[in-house]
């Protein structure tokens, strides 16, 4: 049996050492270039999704326009390299139909992405869909079923005189009939997750509403 010498042993280290050095390397450069090619695309193909999905939560609208908040909370048109906080929604006729928003939380397993339709014509909720969400498969992931969904229609969403609050926030139940319009029906076995959509709606509601009731007028005359 051959043993090896202390300078054998350290040639043979080190040229292990630059072959996992060089393996390592190289992926990392593969990573790096596949991210680099492939990230404009996934940000189109996100843009497209997120556009086609204002048009699902106000159906009337033709077109939308992206705004921000300043420091101040004034909402203006954001630029390129700005992140849009609400789409401003305008029909055929260039008159401003209401607001699609968007609105995060933490659901039962990860954060959940959503994007409704706020109507500044009739100050109801025009529909919601779910952006991104990682709710367990075959129960959290029914909120993203039309049956869920369908409770987020024409829902009146008023706000106390003078104080520009929710006059009534939005009210999950459970096995009861829906005697308001703002309550919703829970998923059976997905109970956390409907709680979590409600809770982030609530939350933008209480935000965005007063502060969009409180800026209408000018959106007319910017678009």
């Amino acid at each position: 049996m051959t043993t090896m010498q202390p300078a054998q042993l350290q040639t043979v280290n080190w040229t292990v050492y630059r072959t996992l050095v060089g393996i390592g390397l190289i992926c990392a450069l593969v990573i790096v270039t596949v991210f680099e090619s492939t990230s404009p695309i996934i940000n189109i193909n996100k843009k497209r999704a997120l556009e086609r999905a204002v048009y699902r939560v106000l159906p009337h609208a033709l077109s939308f326009t992206a705004y921000t908040l300043d420091s101040d909370n004034t909402l203006k048109k954001a630029a390129d390299n700005n992140t849009p906080k609400v789409y401003a929604c305008y029909n055929a006729h260039r008159e401003l139909i209401g607001f699609a928003i968007p609105a995060h939380g933490m659901g039962y397993q990860d954060t959940i992405q959503l994007l409704y339709g706020y109507s500044t014509q009739s100050r109801s909720i025009e529909g919601m869909v779910i952006l991104q969400s990682r709710e367990t498969p075959g129960l959290g992931s029914k909120i993203e079923e039309n049956g869920f969904l369908g409770n987020f229609r024409r829902i009146n969403i008023s706000l106390t005189p003078g104080a520009g609050q929710l006059e009534h926030p939005l009210e999950l139940i459970k096995n009861i009939p829906k005697s308001h319009d703002w309550q919703i029906d829970a998923v059976t076995g997905a109970t956390v997750s409907s709680q979590a959509v409600v809770a982030i709606l609530n939350r933008s509601l209480g935000f965005w509403t007063p502060l969009i009731a409180k800026q209408e007028e000018r959106f007319q005359l910017e678009h």
